[in-house]
């Protein structure tokens, strides 16, 4: 918004099938529209909700179900301080609040639960989600890495 500050109304037409009723130029109403391709826009991870970030995200693999569920559970607490300072009550703050959320801060809490041991009775054992996110942050840090890649070669 800041390359257009008098920008009255963004619509995102991501598959292209509106361009025809919003031609470059809008005689009609005497205005201008821009057209941005859909892979040039950059969307904070922030904004999406928590099925669009499964989708980017989770597989269909036997733990998915179980995996978005503590997905859904590490964004909501990594909300919780951008929702407070926000103003937000705690009884508002959800998964879906489009609130910042630290995205290095959550896939490293993915990889520390895919690698942490508990206490046992005698020794140390596996935790709940040892072995069980590999899948997930290689996915996550693939994808991240090509968005930085694009990033830094923009």
């Amino acid at each position: 918004m800041g390359r257009l500050p008098h920008t009255h109304i963004v619509f995102f037409d991501l598959h292209d099938e509106y361009r025809s009723a919003f031609p470059e130029v809008f005689d009609r109403l005497s205005r201008k529209v821009r057209h941005i391709p859909s892979a040039a826009l950059k969307i904070p991870h922030w904004c999406l909700n928590s099925e669009e970030i499964e989708a980017l995200f989770l597989s269909r693999e036997s733990t998915a179900a179980n995996q978005s569920a503590l997905v859904k559970s590490v964004i909501k607490e990594l909300r919780e301080p951008a929702g407070k300072k926000a103003g937000l009550a705690d009884s508002i703050i959800s998964v879906d609040t489009p609130v910042y959320f630290p995205f290095d801060e959550f896939l490293e809490r993915l990889k520390h639960l895919d690698t942490e041991m508990v206490a046992g009775a005698k020794t140390e054992k596996q935790g709940q989600w040892h072995g069980k996110l590999s899948n997930l942050v290689t996915r996550m840090e693939s994808r991240l890495g090509v968005a930085l890649l694009r990033r830094d070669n923009a």
